[in-house]
């Protein structure tokens, strides 16, 4: 939800926190808010982050391997 705005070249804090974990398969609850320097909240909301397999993250894709570097991020 937009609150204020913003000027170009002003500080903006961004925070993310998971409102609720859940079981895996499940999509996790995320909330992001953006403050000024002054902890004004400028916007926030709330959305969901689905956790993906190894296999369905490269069906989604379109990837028959992931790169080597990806594997510790993307373990099962």
């Amino acid at each position: 939800t937009y609150h204020r705005r913003v000027h170009t070249g002003q500080v903006v804090w961004l925070t993310a926190t998971i409102v609720r974990e859940t079981a895996p398969g499940e999509p996790l609850i995320i909330r992001t808010e953006a403050h000024d320097a002054d902890g004004t909240l400028l916007a926030d909301g709330e959305f969901l982050v689905h956790q993906l397999t190894v296999a369905k993250f490269k069906h989604v894709v379109g990837l028959d391997r992931v790169p080597a570097e990806w594997t510790n991020f993307l373990e099962d």
